[in-house]
């Protein structure tokens, strides 16, 4: 017989909106606290449940308060009758990985990815890893947190602490070539990712590490690598040490932003079109669907088209990209934020992963004598705004007086307004978590660039 329990109003307090379009995220100790974290739980059992599902796989960042809402989190699917097996601090993409390869029903990670510290959440994954967002299953894990009465299995699961950073490692290094002629840097942002780093580059090539411990207080480093002057401390060592690249993580592993040898950002749709043409030059990946964000240049499908690949514009968000990827076959996809998929990976981003891609990249490069920068410039064809936020107070008015404004463009509606004219294109999309209008543009040169984009910031300021 199963019992029911039915909590407090105390458990609904602060919660409206914590349940996002990819994940799960509120304020620490607020929206988020072991109280939320149990009875999750027993949401996310009673969901998995109903799909006859039996074996959970969770993991948690560096938060302060992570490891505490794992258990408690992992209490709840036990007492719904799951068997958890706990992993304890782990990156995101490695949970991905593990709940895949190794059979799992579902997979739970505690963190706010690249919040600051006073968020956290949790990214709920189903079978082979497949991404739970609004659009997956989140909406329904919601509806039975807020609806129904917990659950109360006769028989409750079982709980096994283990650790498997060793055979991830062993999986990864597959993909390292020989790396010996290289010098890097790595910035972890005191997140959860430097063991793997460490696991995986000892006695592969030199690198140095800073922002090593894992603080989820963030205090020293914020835990988003593209916050400005978050990458400072690493671009200044990369200069001043000569070293060859860089690399800079976010709180939970699975963003990484790159810096090139003279010390700059390697802008993401580059680094996705550098990666693809690599990925497709490989006979196994020939002819292979790679997915790109759709704010980036017009030069990433030219690359992707031109090395015999198909290209293919996409949303932006993990769990559209992640479930895109496995029912359309793609073999490779990169977004804007940092965050690079792979087919042979079921289909999740894993920033380690990319790292590897990358120190076989400017290996290769250095082994020719030249450099990431170098083929960068080389890349970079056309003028690109950095992606541009507006505090608004009606976004979707915004947009709608935006199409009517470029109504004698081509228009395109995959996520928010893109226009595009023969030499120039816009995106302008709401956020997905506040209410902010975000804008991308890009021209055939600079001058193109700085006027039209003063047309649009004219426009969106004085609507």
């Amino acid at each position: 017989m199963t019992t029911f329990l039915v909590l407090g109003e105390d458990f609904y307090n602060f919660m409206s909106g914590i349940f996002g379009t990819y994940d799960i995220r509120g304020l620490d100790g607020l929206e988020i606290n072991t109280g939320f974290a149990k009875k999750l739980g027993f949401a996310f059992g009673d969901y998995l449940l109903k799909q006859n599902a039996r074996r959970v796989i969770v993991g948690h960042d560096s938060r302060v308060n992570s490891q505490a809402y794992g258990l408690n989190l992992a209490d709840g699917l036990i007492e719904s009758g799951l068997d958890v097996t706990f992993i304890g601090l782990t990156s995101t993409p490695m949970l991905n990985y593990l709940s895949a390869n190794l059979d799992f029903c579902a997979g739970a990670m505690v963190t706010a990815s690249h919040l600051s510290a006073k968020y956290n959440g949790f990214k709920l994954c189903g079978k082979n890893a497949n991404a739970i967002g609004c659009d997956s299953g989140l909406k329904e894990i919601e509806r039975i947190y807020y609806q129904e009465p917990i659950r109360i299995g006769n028989k409750p699961g079982k709980l096994d602490h283990v650790s498997y950073i060793k055979n991830y490692l062993e999986f990864m290094q597959n993909y390292l070539a020989n790396a010996s002629n290289l010098a890097i840097g790595v910035d972890s942002g005191h997140g959860s990712i430097y063991p793997e780093i460490v696991g995986l580059l000892d006695g592969k090539c030199r690198f140095i590490g800073i922002n090593n411990e894992p603080n989820g207080d963030f205090s020293l480093r914020p835990s988003n690598p593209l916050d400005k002057g978050a990458l400072d401390e690493l671009s200044k060592m990369i200069v001043d040490l000569r070293l060859d690249f860089g690399a800079g993580f976010d709180g939970d592993g699975d963003r990484i932003i790159i810096i090139d040898e003279l010390g700059r950002m390697v802008d993401p749709d580059i680094l996705t079109a550098i990666i693809a043409v690599r990925l497709l030059n490989t006979p196994s990946h020939e002819g292979g669907k790679v997915f790109y964000d759709l704010r980036s240049s017009k030069v990433v499908p030219e690359l992707i088209n031109n090395a015999g690949g198909l290209a293919q514009k996409c949303k932006v968000g993990h769990s559209f990209i992640k479930n895109t990827m496995q029912s359309e076959s793609g073999l490779f996809a990169g977004e804007m934020s940092g965050h690079y998929y792979y087919q042979d990976l079921y289909n999740t981003d894993n920033a380690l992963r990319t790292l590897v891609e990358v120190i076989n990249i400017v290996s290769d490069l250095k082994n020719g004598n030249s450099t990431l920068g170098k083929l960068v410039d080389e890349y970079k064809k056309y003028s690109t705004s950095q992606e541009i936020n507006f505090a608004v107070n009606d976004v979707h008015n915004i947009i709608a007086r935006l199409e009517s404004q470029y109504n004698d463009g081509l228009i395109e509606k995959l996520d928010g307004l893109t226009i595009n004219y023969p030499n120039w294109w816009f995106n302008a999309r709401p956020s997905q978590t506040e209410p902010m209008l975000r804008l991308r543009l890009e021209a055939y040169d600079s001058h193109s660039l700085s006027l039209k984009l003063s047309e649009l910031e004219n426009i969106i300021t004085n609507s």
